[in-house]
């Protein structure tokens, strides 16, 4: 009896022993998130899930909104700067040569004129952009938003379900090169995003509203607003057909599929 009590003994701390000698296993980073996730419950789940995709929308929409006003302010003082030099070298180069003034003078004036246009290119694309920056403050685009007129809406029927119409509109708005995403619910069956910056606009608020029509179709509504209510230069209209042809398309090929 005395003789099992000390192999028991032994056997434990031979057991100890080989746990001793074996190495710390580290925890890595994602598997300590799975875990602390996995421990969570469903509901913390689903709302530690949409406080992320906000987040990740918010981020986003602020990326984009400086890389849209950089773009636009480029472009709008490259145009502006070498219009402007341009002119400014035709009007001197002319005076010369109307004076009889020789070749050397009217390349000279040509330079002095490139010259206004670089400054004057760099001075429009800086107040451009601290114009646009002030502009995007909250209650500025707000007050933009609210009170433009400028805003185009198409209505489409597609012959789809509500659901795989919501769908549809997300995919085609989210699909677009340089858009970001602004808001999404698919419970009221609405999605916005804010396209990208051209050399025609910094960018418009654009967003689909899906209604359901009858069990087996649905009404998209799709409109677009500028981002600042002086600036359209016809994007709204180039938004709106272009979105309402995509996702007519898109329900027929959804159509087809399912029939196949």
């Amino acid at each position: 009896m005395t003789e099992s009590v000390n192999s028991e003994k032994a056997n434990d701390e031979n057991n100890v022993d080989q746990e001793k000698a074996l190495p710390a296993v580290m925890e890595s980073r994602v598997s300590r998130i799975t875990r602390i996730i996995g421990a969570l419950s469903e509901f913390e789940q689903e709302e530690l899930s949409n406080t992320l995709q906000t987040f990740k929308m918010k981020r986003a929409q602020t990326r984009a909104s400086t890389r849209n006003m950089l773009i636009f302010s480029l472009h709008t003082g490259v145009i502006g700067g070498l219009s402007a030099g341009l002119l400014m070298s035709i009007l001197m180069a002319s005076v010369v040569i109307s004076l009889g003034g020789e070749f050397v003078t009217v390349w000279t004036c040509l330079q002095m004129g490139g010259l206004f246009a670089v400054a004057l290119t760099l001075f429009c694309a800086v107040y451009m952009f601290l114009l646009l920056k002030v502009a995007t403050t909250s209650m500025a685009r707000e007050a933009a938003l609210k009170h433009s007129k400028l805003y185009k809406v198409q209505k489409v029927e597609i012959p789809v379900p509500l659901k795989e119409g919501i769908e549809l509109s997300i995919t085609a708005l989210g699909a677009k090169k340089g858009w970001s995403l602004e808001s999404l619910n698919r419970e009221d069956g609405t999605v916005s995003a804010i396209s990208a910056a051209t050399a025609r606009s910094p960018g418009e608020l654009v967003g689909i509203k899906v209604d359901p029509l009858t069990e087996s179709s649905c009404i998209v509504s799709i409109y677009s607003k500028p981002l600042f209510t002086i600036l359209d230069f016809g994007k709204n209209s180039d938004n709106v057909k272009l979105l309402a042809k995509e996702v007519e398309e898109a329900a027929l090929v959804h159509q087809l599929l399912k029939m196949d």
